[in-house]
C-alpha cells in the first residue's frame, strides 16, 4: 500500500515564488528598524534573502529620510559597501525593484 506524503505549503514558501521575477535585478528592501538594503537579489530562501553588491544603510547615520535616500540611489545608482549580505525575512517590511522607484 502506498502512502501519500503530506505536503503543506506555508505562506512564506508561496511568497518566495512571488519574488523569483526579481532575481538578478536591483532591489530595495525596507527593513524594520533603521535599515535599508539596496542591491542585486541573488537568492530567496524560506527564512532569508541574499543580496549582492549591497548598500546597507542605517538612516540614523544620515540626515536623509529612507524615502529620500532611496530616490537618490535610484537617480545615481547603488553605491555598495558590502559584496553580499543575507537578510532575515522576518525583518523585511517591503521589497521593490529599484527601477520602479519614482524619482520625481
Amino acid at each position: 500500500m502506498k502512502t501519500k506524503k503530506n505536503r503543506t505549503v506555508t505562506a512564506r514558501q508561496r511568497s518566495s515564488s512571488l519574488f523569483t521575477d526579481y532575481l538578478e535585478k536591483e532591489v530595495v528592501i525596507d527593513a524594520s528598524g533603521n535599515f535599508l538594503y539596496l542591491g542585486i537579489l541573488k537568492k530567496i530562501e524560506i527564512t532569508w534573502i541574499e543580496l549582492a553588491m549591497v548598500d546597507v544603510h542605517d538612516v540614523l547615520d544620515s540626515s536623509s529620510t529612507k524615502e529620500n535616500y532611496i530616490r537618490k540611489s535610484a537617480q545615481t545608482g547603488i553605491k555598495y559597501n558590502r559584496k553580499s549580505c543575507r537578510i532575515d525575512r522576518e525583518k523585511i517590511i517591503s521589497l521593490s525593484l529599484l527601477s520602479e522607484i519614482e524619482t520625481f
